[in-house]
């Protein structure tokens, strides 16, 4: 899964931490995980985290010209 979402981030198919959650939402994996959503969830943010805290990645807050 880490590698995955390497893989996505990296290709620039996700952008944001909601896309890389519904592309992995959609993987084999997730839909092999028995106990369900939240499960699935904790799976995402562990790679997420793990891919940022070894600097493979990291999450930019960006704002528009208009501060948003």
């Amino acid at each position: 899964m880490k590698r995955a979402i390497l893989e996505v981030v990296v290709s620039g198919v996700a952008a944001t931490p909601r896309d890389v959650a519904l592309y992995a939402s959609c993987t084999l994996l997730a839909a092999s995980v028995t106990e369900g959503q939240a499960q699935t969830n904790n799976l995402i943010l562990q790679c997420v985290s793990f891919l940022q805290e070894n600097e493979f990645i990291c999450i930019q807050n960006i704002t528009d010209k208009d501060g948003r």
